[in-house]
């Protein structure tokens, strides 16, 4: 394969910093990076940089001279650092274990020349010639020439991240990695203050533009699905959140036009993370149940597009396209016509109740738990860019149905019950909304299923597969539903061999 080659030039300690952020930002369990270049030339600045940056403040990096090789397995990604200056035979890496750890970690190794023959393949190698005082010339060889182009393109954003930071007087904050969704978005944590007063920000790093290819009539999904593409979807919409009391994070700084916004800081414990035994958790689900009532009864947003039967139908058409492919199933042009032609039949004749404000993504990665707040406020809203107006059950269906945290049908249940009760819905009402859930928890799951399948396949991220068992158990909950009967008939014609149906039916 053929190697390709990034050239830059570092003209301060800042910019290594830069470097180091953006190449932790690549970074994946079994990528293993060389470090060349003579002595003070920089290794460990470039490899501290990029750890901390995946640590919160005040990680120690030292350079790993004395004891070979140090782990770092407590931050968004686990790493180890090895400096092999001081082998005195290249077998003796055999002794140090490097190959185990490339399961769940990256590898940063200095002085790779000094266990030549016997190191794992590395991913990049990154030469650091010293051209000046503080001036480096950096040399980045690969296969993945994509990869390069994405270091490339990470190491100028980083810049403008820290033009934008120096701008507010953060040049000096600490920056973390935080873990991101599938999304385009990025999240940094900024720590700044003395030790034992920090104060903490979280910067949306969101650079304008569709997120993926053309997919459908030459638009790209997310112009379809109307996902939103730019920050002031997010910022106009966390400005209603707001104005409606609810607790959606404070907008300090924004530069919409590079797409870069300073945040409050909610904190990271969020429903996803909450162990079942935890005394808290019933305490927030039902929090997270009365947010929604408080936004329903709200009047809608005016400047959100519709939640409508193409945007409905559209998403479905990942289950389509990803799921059924996957366990063997092909679907016919006259099969995709029948299955527009059902969901545009069961908007517009059964999602009859009055529109709200559907904020699309209100699920446990992004419900955050403020217990030093009162009543709905409690509950932290992020990831709002997504919304539209639409039926009031889909968002009650995205948290009793969550994808990644377990909801058995007595949790289901009873926030069923406690919504309808405290919004006063009359029992006929009741029964519309109780269709019309099951109706969108079903739309909701079909699509996590295909997105789920289009990650492992297209992006190379198997690791969401995990939550499909709990997702096919949502679905045969929900298919078994009155509600649903077109669609179970439609599964008869065209998809048979597709066994949707769980133990209790």
């Amino acid at each position: 394969m053929r190697t390709s080659t990034l050239e830059l030039e570092l003209s301060c300690e800042d910019d290594t910093k830069i470097l180091g952020r953006a190449l932790a930002q690549l970074l994946s369990a079994g990528d293993v990076v060389f470090l060349k270049g003579p002595m003070g030339a920089g290794k460990s600045a470039l490899a501290r940089a990029a750890i901390q940056s995946l640590n919160s403040y005040g990680l120690a990096v030292p350079s790993p001279s004395f004891t070979l090789v140090y782990p770092y397995s407590d931050g968004h990604k686990g790493v180890y650092h090895a400096d092999l200056y001081r082998l005195t035979d290249p077998e003796e890496v055999y002794e140090l274990g490097l190959a185990d750890c490339l399961k769940d970690h990256a590898l940063f190794v200095e002085w790779p020349e000094h266990g030549e023959g016997h190191l794992p393949k590395p991913t990049l190698i990154i030469d650091i010639e010293p051209s000046g005082i503080t001036q480096r010339r950096i040399t980045v060889m690969g296969n993945d020439e994509a990869r390069l182009h994405q270091l490339e393109v990470g190491f100028t954003r980083h810049h403008l991240i820290a033009e934008f930071l120096a701008k507010h007087n953060l040049a000096q904050a600490h920056v973390q990695h935080i873990a991101g969704d599938a999304s385009a978005r990025r999240y940094l944590r900024l720590f700044t203050g003395a030790s034992d007063a920090l104060t903490t920000y979280v910067l949306m790093d969101w650079p304008h533009g569709p997120d993926g290819p053309p997919v459908y009539d030459g638009q790209p999904y997310s112009k379809i699905a109307c996902l939103a593409e730019a920050t002031p979807q997010f910022c106009q919409m966390v400005r209603y959140l707001k104005a409606l009391g609810l607790s959606a994070p404070s907008l300090h700084a924004a530069d919409e036009d590079a797409g870069l916004i300073l945040l409050e800081d909610l904190g990271a414990k969020n429903l996803q993370d909450m162990p079942e035994s935890e005394p808290v958790r019933p305490i927030a689900l039902a929090e997270s149940v009365a947010t929604l009532t408080r936004l329903h009864e709200a009047t809608p947003a005016s400047f959100l597009p519709q939640y409508d039967a193409q945007v409905i139908w559209f998403e479905t058409t990942l289950f389509l396209d990803w799921y059924l492919p996957a366990i063997g199933i092909q679907i016919s042009e006259e099969a995709r016509q029948a299955w527009k032609d059902m969901w545009h039949q069961i908007v517009y004749r059964d999602l009859t109740l009055p529109s709200v404000t559907v904020l699309r993504d209100f699920h446990s990665p992004n419900i955050i738990w403020l217990g030093d707040r009162q009543g709905s406020q409690r509950i932290g809203l992020i990831d709002v860019q997504d919304a539209l107006i639409g039926s009031p059950a889909y968002d009650l269906a995205s948290l009793l149905q969550d994808a990644r945290v377990d909801m058995d049908h007595v949790q289901e249940e009873i926030g069923l019950s406690r919504y309808c009760e405290w919004r006063r819905l009359s029992a006929d009402v009741a029964a519309q909304f109780r269709d019309e859930y099951d109706i969108l928890g079903v739309q909701r799951n079909l699509k996590i299923a295909g997105i789920f399948h289009r990650l492992n396949t297209r992006d190379g991220k198997p690791h969401y597969l995990n939550h499909l068992p709990r997702i096919e158990a949502y679905l045969a909950r929900g298919l078994a539903r009155p509600a649903l009967a077109p669609l179970r008939e439609w599964l008869v014609d065209y998809a048979p061999t597709w066994d949707w149906k769980s133990d209790e039916h």
